[in-house]
C-alpha cells in the first residue's frame, strides 16, 4: 500500500533505474532533468516503484510529462502520492496552476480527473509521426493556496 511509499527528488544513483525503465527520454535529457530536479521517484524501502517527470510549459507552468508506476504497485495509491508530492512542491515554489496531458484512448485521463484535473482542450498529433496515438487531451489544475488548506 502507499502508506509505506516515500517520494523524493531523483538523484544520480537513480539513473540506472530510469535508463532501464523510461524509454521515452534520451540519456542526455534524463541527466539534465535529474540535475534540474525535474524527476520525482517513489520508493518502497530503497526500491523504486514509480516516477514522475515534469518540465515547464511556456517556461511558466509546471507540466507533468510522465507518470509511471510499476505494474505490481498500480492501483495502490503510488501515482496519487507522486502527484500530491509534486503539486505540493510546485505550490511551495509559487506556482498556482499545473498541467498534464494524456492519450484520449487511454485510462490515465480518469486518474487525472479523479485528482482534480479538468479538461482544457486537445492536441491533434500527426498520425505519420504518432500512428497509434493521435489525440492528446490537455488537462489543467488550479492549485489551492496554502491558506485554503488550513
Amino acid at each position: 500500500m502507499a502508506a509505506d511509499i516515500t517520494v523524493r527528488y531523483a538523484e544520480e544513483p537513480d539513473l540506472p533505474y530510469f535508463q532501464a525503465n523510461d524509454e521515452l527520454i534520451t540519456e542526455e535529457l534524463l541527466r539534465r532533468k535529474l540535475s534540474a530536479r525535474e524527476i520525482l521517484v517513489a520508493l518502497q524501502g530503497d526500491e523504486p516503484v514509480g516516477w514522475l517527470r515534469f518540465g515547464l510549459w511556456w517556461d511558466n507552468f509546471p507540466c507533468m510529462n510522465l507518470i509511471a508506476v510499476e505494474d505490481e504497485h498500480q492501483r495502490q495509491g503510488v501515482g496519487k502520492r507522486l502527484v500530491e508530492y509534486w503539486e505540493g512542491e510546485m505550490r511551495a515554489q509559487g506556482y498556482r496552476l499545473v498541467l498534464t496531458s494524456t492519450d484520449a484512448d487511454g485510462s490515465a485521463q480518469h486518474f487525472h480527473r479523479k485528482l482534480g484535473f479538468r479538461d482544457a482542450g486537445c492536441l491533434l498529433l500527426p498520425d505519420a509521426v504518432f500512428p497509434e496515438h493521435t489525440l492528446e487531451i490537455l488537462l489543467v489544475k488550479v492549485l489551492p493556496s496554502s491558506e485554503s488548506e488550513d
